[in-house]
């Protein structure tokens, strides 16, 4: 299935457009303004967004903060960092127990 974001093989920050990590794909660190974040590959490092989401459906193996959005683990997505969502949720879609912490701020 074609995204519509961005597919980032090098990590970094990326502004107004969502951003995919596919599977196969391993990249560091992410963080995401004003966008949201797929994980169906494997981040290394974490995942945060500014007014986003982030879809886990692949590895996390940092932390993953959303600031006002929500952080949703899928599938047989595997996290195993804190999860932390500030003005948002934490949900658990998935089959795979989640190893992380988990932190809801309202």
């Amino acid at each position: 299935m074609p995204s519509h974001g961005d597919d980032e093989s090098k990590g970094g920050t990326r502004y107004l457009r969502d951003v995919f990590v596919e599977k196969g794909k391993t990249v560091d660190t992410l963080v995401c303004v004003l966008c949201s974040v797929v994980v169906r590959g494997e981040v290394k490092g974490d995942v945060v967004t500014v007014w986003g989401n982030i879809e886990i459906e692949g590895k996390l193996q940092g932390d993953a903060v959303a600031a006002g959005g929500k952080i949703v683990v899928r599938g047989e997505g595997a996290a195993e960092g804190d999860l932390v969502a500030v003005g948002g949720r934490v949900e658990r879609k998935g089959r795979k127990v989640i190893k992380a912490d988990v932190t809801e701020v309202p």
